[in-house]
């Protein structure tokens, strides 16, 4: 139990420090421009791709009901990353896991059985 919640530390503080790594420079600066004859451009003005979820990058599918057995292969016991336990017991990472896996049946009409 507690090397799950080191490894939520770990998972939150790498979280928070990619966060601020890729915030810009200067807010201020926004407006200006880098060569002489170029105007700034209003964020209006440009189209931005839009961002696909990984759940939206799978595609819609149908599996019928089938399914599908995932063996944890990890040799130490307490080390089950992606794997939680079988039911929510108020641990974040657990419960998020365990959300992920429902949605992720419900979604493909699938039913996840886990081999520990």
């Amino acid at each position: 139990m507690q090397i799950k919640r080191t490894v939520a530390l770990i998972l939150a503080v790498l979280l928070a420090s990619s966060t601020v790594a890729c915030g810009s420079g200067d807010a201020k600066d926004s407006g200006k421009t880098t060569e002489k004859n170029s105007s700034p451009v209003n964020s209006d003005e440009t189209e931005t791709a839009k961002e696909t979820t990984p759940y939206e990058a799978l595609g819609e599918n149908d599996f019928e009901g089938r399914k599908f057995t995932i063996v944890d292969a990890n040799t130490s016991q307490g080390l089950q990353v992606n794997i939680p336990e079988d039911e929510m017991n108020g641990e974040v990472v657990n419960d998020a896991l365990i959300v992920r896996d429902k949605a992720i049946e419900d979604k493909y009409n699938i039913k996840e059985t886990l081999n520990k």
